[in-house]
This record gives structure tokens, sequence and C-alpha cells, in this order.
């Protein structure tokens, strides 16, 4: 089955809590830890890559972010797109193995 950009940018529906969206409070929280940072971003814009041993957890702000399997092969495949409010960052933040997907900038504010 092809997917339509439009699927591509279509924020991943969340009927089962797996993806929350964090309220205004719990971003500044993090807004407020040592080491955050606001950054803008530009679409098309690779965060981290399948791989990657040291990648970072980010809080969508605007925009969209999807998490993609075989990032720049013929097999590319969106896994989920996350928009504001939404975060990201993959296991390896915690288990130290390296990533399992990348994350792609689709998407900025506006």
């Amino acid at each position: 089955m092809n997917r339509s950009v439009a699927d591509e940018l279509r924020e991943t529906p969340d009927p089962y809590g797996a993806y929350p969206r964090l309220s205004a409070e719990q971003v500044e929280l993090f807004a407020r830890a040592p080491g955050a940072a606001r950054r803008r971003t530009e679409a098309g814009e690779v965060l981290y890559r399948e791989g990657d041993r040291d990648s970072d957890f980010f809080v969508v702000l605007d925009g969209t972010i999807a998490v993609v399997e075989g990032l720049g092969s013929r097999g590319e495949r969106t896994v989920g797109v996350h928009g504001a409010g939404r975060f990201l960052g993959e296991l390896s933040l915690v288990t130290g193995e390296a990533a399992f997907l990348s994350a792609v900038v689709r998407v900025i504010g506006g």
C-alpha cells in the first residue's frame, strides 16, 4: 500500500496512550532541566539515525517529526509521526544500545 505525502505528515493517532502529549507545564519543566536547549530545525534535518549510539531526548514544540526505519533506503518506512507536545528519543538513551530507528524533521512550525 502506497502512502501519500499527506499520510506521511499526519500525526500518528494515540488510542492506547503510547505517545503521550506533554502539558505546557511539563514542557517548561523539561526546558529548565540541566543541559536543555531550544533550537530551530529545518525540514529534512535528521535528529538521530539508526545505529547512532549517542542521541538526545527531544520535545516537539511545533511542526512534525517522523520516526523512520531504513532512512534513505528503497525500503524506507515511516513508523510514526509526532507533533507539538510529544517527545521522542531512542530507548538507547536508557540501554546504551544503538538507535533502532531514525528521527527526521518533516514540517517546521509556522
